[in-house]
């Protein structure tokens, strides 16, 4: 089954802009897809992308994650 994030701005609707290099095609793995945000979630975060969610197919693994940095 794929895995795929789904990007949501801080009022919890679809981010409606995302950097031109954003995945938004599925991943193999959970750990492909958490090592996807580990490496790009500050860019993300900097283009308006407040949070994410991870599915499995059609089932939402865990999510809305904030994408805000630690202060």
């Amino acid at each position: 089954m794929s895995w795929i994030w789904v990007y949501t701005q801080a009022t919890g609707e679809p981010a409606a802009l995302l950097p031109q290099d954003a995945v938004t095609e599925s991943f193999n793995s959970q750990e492909e897809a958490e090592e996807y945000l580990g490496q790009t979630w500050q860019k993300l975060y900097d283009s308006g992308v407040a949070g994410v969610s991870l599915y499995q197919g059609n089932e939402k693994i865990y999510g809305p994650m904030s994408l805000e940095p630690p202060s």
